[in-house]
């Protein structure tokens, strides 16, 4: 038996089906879900049947990590829900390659498969140059998203706008995906000027990992423009609201807001900063992945400037 026949059996069926209820939830049809996955009607209809929680067990099982799973699930519900089948194939590949190269199926493989001679790194080995990573995939997903939106060059400060999304565990910058050089203004639309990668932000990084210090459930950013129109549309949502400044100079305003946070002890969902001499007043929000703090940008954007794009 090969890894690739415990894929095949014992995790690829438990994704499509946790994604399947998630596009359900989402409010697709069975027939649609049944198209974007390659699956009848009637297996869609079997998946939905069950609880999530039965799924993410079974998966848990195999020795993939729960936050890995629930990851893998919002990235392939969001680039399906645009229809993308070619994402999301490279989506599952990307899936497929880590946990063979990370070795997270190894204990069960040997269980199912004793014979396998002892130290084995055949799949490390093979699948090493193939692997993709899924918080990479976010923020590729997440810049798309703004690039295709005729608002979001009114999201984008003097300064640029970036997106951050941190692994699970993150402790540093270098655990931290964000854009290099940021994403710029190109006359009434925005660019990535560089693809996503580790440590490629430090003082968006540094927010984003003091936020996930205190709450691990946030695990994205995006700075935004500071306009008083999205201040009213977020406190009209009644968005948790952090103040932050002005500032009397620029040194030392990161180390600050985090202490703002600290202080607090919470993570509002967004914090407003001021700014001061020197300093372009920012935006900040926080959410679970960088496609929803994308959409939470984009969606408050949209309603501030609803008749005037």
């Amino acid at each position: 038996m090969t890894p690739y026949e415990i894929i095949v059996e014992k995790i690829l069926p438990y994704i499509k089906a946790l994604v399947a209820i998630e596009l359900y939830s989402q409010g697709l049809s069975q027939n649609r879900i049944g198209k974007l996955l390659g699956v009848s009607q009637a297996m869609v209809n079997k998946y939905i049947s069950k609880q999530r929680e039965h799924y993410i067990a079974k998966l848990k099982s195999t020795g993939i990590d729960e936050h890995e799973i629930l990851d893998i699930v919002k990235t392939l519900t969001a680039i399906l829900r645009r229809g993308d089948v070619k994402e999301s194939i490279i989506a599952v590949n990307s899936l497929i390659h880590r946990l063979l190269v990370e070795g997270k199926l190894c204990t069960l493989h040997m269980k199912l498969y004793p014979q396998i001679p002892k130290p084995c790194n055949i799949c490390r080995v093979v699948n090493q140059r193939y692997n993709v990573d899924p918080h990479i995939l976010n923020v590729k997903e997440a810049v798309k998203l703004l690039e295709s939106d005729p608002y979001a060059y009114l999201l984008v400060p003097e300064v640029g706008l970036n997106i951050a999304e941190c692994t699970y565990n993150a402790k540093s910058i270098s655990d931290v995906v964000a854009v290099p050089g940021r994403i710029v203004k190109v006359m009434r639309g925005v660019r990535a000027v560089a693809s996503p990668v580790y440590g490629a932000s430090r003082h968006l990084a540094s927010i984003l990992l003091a936020a996930n210090n205190i709450d691990k459930s946030i695990r994205a950013c995006i700075n935004i423009r500071c306009d008083e129109r999205f201040i009213k549309v977020m406190r009209k949502r009644r968005y948790s609201i952090i103040f932050s400044g002005p500032h009397k100079s620029p040194e030392g305003v990161e180390r600050r807001i985090i202490e703002l946070m600290l202080r607090e002890g919470r993570v509002p969902k967004a914090i407003v900063d001021r700014g001061g001499m020197g300093l372009e007043p920012i935006i900040y929000i926080f959410g679970e992945n960088a496609v929803n703090v994308v959409k939470d940008a984009l969606s408050i954007v949209r309603e501030a400037f609803s008749t005037h794009p």
